[in-house]
């Protein structure tokens, strides 16, 4: 990936398999200096994260490694060398709550302007907004989150002061620079690859089946050493660190949803889930 001068390029071979040049670049390379360059050619993203993806499990290590190695490089990444400024383009305000409650919390229902009858919002926003004359009631929930700000399921005229709601054609990304969206895009969409192959790999030992050919260039050898559910384990890591990227507001939930329809090799993110999910 790298040259002896710094400058970054990537041959032929690369894309197929870049580990042995990653591995170098590990020895001599801070995560500061090889995050800057590679948010300058995010087109070298994923091969990138691939091939630290897969080393812990070349090694033999735990497959905790696979998932906490590649978060940290996708932070370093999208904050163009620095780990903290990773999310500081997404901090727009979010149209929406999506605040999160636990069972027995407070909330109120609208009949007035709920879509159905699963629909509620939190005591702060319905306090910011005009209901009068609606008919309302307030509840103990059983979980769930806060619907103000989505036209889906609440009413745009019972939105709060706070969550007006995004119009079908708006993008809150259009203000970030296109290598923050593309290297968060990247990172994100490599992250949703890890995962299934992840579980894939899970499924593969439960069964005492080899896994299908891709995974297993993917994975390598060292994952035999691993349980299905110490693998499982960290995919519900890292599904927690993308809920909670979500929580960032718009920008995060356009980028998420991005990573999750970009075309891959053969297939997006959604593709291969609604396949797993068909038993295929």
């Amino acid at each position: 990936f790298f040259s002896r001068t710094g400058a970054m390029h990537m041959d032929k071979d690369a894309g197929a398999d870049c580990t042995a040049a990653v591995l170098e670049t590990l020895r001599s390379q801070s995560k500061a200096d090889v995050g800057r360059r590679l948010f300058k050619d995010t087109a070298l993203i994923v091969p990138f994260l691939r091939a630290v993806a897969k080393d812990p499990l070349c090694l033999g290590c735990h497959p905790k490694e696979a998932i906490t190695q590649s978060l940290d490089w996708m932070l370093h990444i999208a904050g163009n060398g620095v780990k903290e400024d990773a999310f500081v383009h997404l901090v727009v305000k979010s149209s929406t709550c999506g605040k999160t409650w636990k069972s027995n919390e407070l909330a109120y229902k609208c009949t007035t302007c709920q879509a159905d009858a699963t629909c509620c919002v939190c005591v702060e926003c319905f306090n910011k907004g005009d209901h009068t004359g609606h008919d309302y009631r307030m509840i103990k929930t059983n979980g769930g989150m806060c619907d103000c700000g989505d036209a889906s399921a609440w009413s745009p005229a019972g939105f709060c002061s706070d969550h007006k709601g995004m119009g079908e054609d708006e993008d809150p990304t259009d203000g970030m620079p296109e290598n923050a969206k593309a290297a968060l895009i990247s990172c994100c969409w490599q992250l949703f690859q890890l995962i299934i192959e992840l579980c894939d790999v899970a499924l593969a030992i439960d069964r005492k089946i080899d896994p299908c050919p891709e995974v297993a260039a993917a994975v390598a050898d060292g994952m035999h050493t691993a349980t299905s559910q110490s693998i499982l384990e960290q995919v519900k890591y890292a599904l927690h660190w993308a809920a909670q990227f979500t929580q960032r507001g718009d920008c995060a939930r356009r980028i998420i949803t991005a990573a999750l329809v970009r075309t891959g090799p053969t297939s997006t993110p959604l593709d291969r889930i609604r396949q797993a999910s068909a038993g295929r």
